[in-house]
């Protein structure tokens, strides 16, 4: 669908032709079912991508707070301070446990029966485009898969919501307490 330039180079030598691709006619699908399906993919692509950013964000969080308080755990040397890092060090596995809970949704260890948001976006975008075992279509997405993106971008939402929440609950105090025992900081 479409003309396209193809170019072959070998050492000092370059070959260029001009292409055009047209649907193969035996295939009964329109161009608007392909921009349709087109479009579909592009949005699971986006939500997935979304998840991706949230994910990544929640593992950096912890990944910061576990090196943030194994540093503390070594920075014991004042006897007055003990108190004030074994308070921002239980503030630390808190803030871990519960950025853990809030991205179980996200992109956790659940089965395959109740799956994550992250591996229904996946499935919900093999559907159509197939995997290494299936075909997939060259058909527009259903009035069912555009309802079941619709419903898995408002729980995502909400997943992410409740990430985000968790974050600004904690965080900010956590940087209050960092601040008072020297440069470190969570972002």
């Amino acid at each position: 669908m479409g003309t396209y330039t193809l170019t072959l180079e070998a050492g000092a030598e370059r070959l260029e032709t001009t292409v055009r691709v047209d649907v193969d006619p035996r295939v009964d699908v329109g161009a608007t079912e392909f921009r349709a399906r087109y479009q579909f993919l592009t949005e699971v692509n986006a939500l997935r991508a979304r998840l991706q950013r949230a994910v990544n964000r929640a593992d950096s969080l912890e990944r910061d707070s576990k090196k943030i308080s194994e540093f503390l755990a070594t920075d014991d040397d004042e006897e007055d301070d003990d108190d004030d890092a074994k308070d921002v060090r239980a503030a630390l596995a808190d803030l871990a446990k519960d950025v853990a809970s809030a991205k179980e949704p996200l992109a956790g260890t659940r089965s395959f029966r109740d799956p994550t948001l992250s591996t229904r976006a996946s499935r919900m975008f093999t559907e159509l485009s197939g995997d290494g075992v299936r075909q997939g279509t060259l058909h527009g997405p259903t009035e069912l898969q555009r309802a079941r993106l619709s419903q898995l971008n408002v729980e995502t939402d909400k997943a992410i919501a409740e990430l985000e929440a968790t974050i600004n609950m904690s965080v900010p105090e956590i940087n209050r307490m960092l601040k008072e025992k020297g440069p470190l900081q969570l972002k």
